[in-house]
Formats: structure tokens, C-alpha cells, sequence
């Protein structure tokens, strides 16, 4: 998790959903509580419903998910902006 100059965040998309809601005061991401998903890029999939590609986004709450760099068909790095 790196906090950038404009207000992003650049986050692994192996983060546990629950230490990125608590360090970035999130609120319970949907399908959370029955655990559809464990990670941030499980939650990208199950938002999305197929596998991305790099510079594809989605907002949710407010706050714009862009994957910025995959790993075959891993989503390794993601785009955090308020």
C-alpha cells in the first residue's frame, strides 16, 4: 500500500479486503460478509465478473479501482483514487 502525492493509492491486489478497509477507512465492500472474496483483486473480479485487463476501472462509494498492472491473469497492482 503506497500513498502517492495526488491522494491515490497504489495497492497490491493480494491485500487481505480487511487491511485495506481498515487502513484506508473503507466501508464493508459488497459481497464481503459472505465471503465471496478474501482480497482486493478477489473483490475486482467479483465486481467486474471476468478477469481484467491493465487500464480497465470501475467506481464504488466514490472512489475510482483501476488495474495498472496484471501478472498473466493476476491482478497484481491496482489504482486507488478518492
Amino acid at each position: 500500500l503506497v500513498a502517492r502525492e495526488d491522494g491515490s493509492w497504489l495497492v497490491d491486489g493480494a491485500i487481505p479486503i480487511e487491511e485495506l478497509r481498515h487502513r484506508l477507512e473503507l466501508d464493508p465492500l459488497p459481497g464481503e460478509e459472505r465471503g465471496d472474496f478474501r482480497t482486493l483483486a478477489g473483490f475486482i473480479l467479483a465486481r467486474l465478473g471476468h478477469v481484467p485487463h491493465e487500464g480497465e476501472s470501475f467506481e464504488w462509494e466514490g472512489k475510482r479501482f483501476e488495474v495498472v498492472d496484471m501478472d498473466g491473469q493476476r491482478i497484481d497492482k491496482v489504482l486507488l483514487r478518492p
